[in-house]
């Protein structure tokens, strides 16, 4: 991973991201991969699951924009690659997947019954 964050310096894509990326990503690198592990994990865990599709969908098209600020311009890349991720997110975002054979689906009428206001909320948004 770390090759690949150094990429963003190396290859530089956008200057504002290159320079977060030095001054701040890399020199706190342990904690920044711990916190890319568990957004990767409880994106593919929520997104099998069902369990709200729309949130993480959105972080999967942060977390593909940002892989695609740090290697677009690398040696050997695929940039297809990138904006296909962003476009899948992007899909399951807008078709509110998870509500036919997730948890979403199953949880919706739940919300419905309870008559809470946040709850009201989720249910008006989808």
């Amino acid at each position: 991973m770390f090759k690949f964050v150094n990429f963003a310096v190396d290859h530089e894509v956008f200057a504002p991201y290159a320079w977060v990326v030095r001054e701040l990503v890399l020199p706190n690198f342990i904690l920044f991969g711990w916190v890319v592990l568990l957004t990767e994990a409880s994106l593919g865990a929520f997104l099998i699951l069902g369990l709200g599709t729309r949130f993480w969908a959105l972080v999967g098209v942060a977390q593909s924009v940002a892989i695609a600020m740090s290697v677009l311009n690398a040696p050997h890349e695929w940039s297809w690659s990138y904006y296909l991720m962003i476009g899948i997110h992007l899909a399951i975002f807008g078709s509110a997947s998870g509500r036919t054979f997730g948890l979403d689906g199953l949880l919706r009428s739940g919300w419905k019954r309870s008559g809470s206001r946040v709850a009201g909320l989720l249910v008006k948004a989808s």
